[in-house]
Parts: structure tokens; C-alpha cells; sequence
């Protein structure tokens, strides 16, 4: 897992589909694919429905997008933690 896979993942919650998430993430279609079957397997989840060719999270997808979102905005965050001399505030 990285944080760029769960950016993407959160990407393609809000664009509704890869190729989208993909543009917004300055990816290809085939790099979110990817990662996003990483995620499934590193975790053995179901993170997409397949039946329909538009990604469909499954609701363990959505609570993960949530979780994912708060680990962003941590790690998003932690520059801002970080003083002038390098030491946590």
C-alpha cells in the first residue's frame, strides 16, 4: 500500500472512473488499474464491484475510501507539524 494508491483510490471515488481518476492523478488508465489490484490483493478485498464496466465500490471500498482520506490529510499534514529546527511542534 502506498499513499499514492490511496490517493488514486480516493481520485476515482470522486471522478467515477478510472481514465478520469487517472488525468486527475497525472497517471495511465493501466497504473491505476494496477495499483488498485494491489490494494485488493495486499488486503485480500473486493474493493470494485465487476459486474458493470463504470468502477462500482463495494462498501467495503467506501469505508476504505473514508479511511483513506483521513490518512491523507495526516500525512498531508505532517509539513505543517514540523518546525523551523526540524523537531515535531
Amino acid at each position: 500500500m502506498s499513499i499514492r494508491a490511496l490517493r488514486t483510490l480516493i481520485a476515482i471515488h470522486r471522478y467515477g472512473s478510472f481514465r478520469t481518476a487517472a488525468e486527475a492523478e497525472n497517471l495511465t488508465p493501466a497504473a491505476v488499474s494496477q495499483q488498485m489490484r494491489s490494494l485488493e490483493e495486499t488486503w485480500s478485498l473486493d474493493l470494485f464491484e465487476r459486474s458493470s464496466r463504470t468502477p462500482k465500490l463495494t462498501e467495503t471500498g467506501l469505508a476504505l475510501v473514508g479511511e483513506a482520506a483521513s490518512v491523507i490529510a495526516a500525512y498531508d499534514g505532517l509539513a505543517d507539524k514540523v518546525s523551523a529546527r526540524d523537531e515535531l511542534s
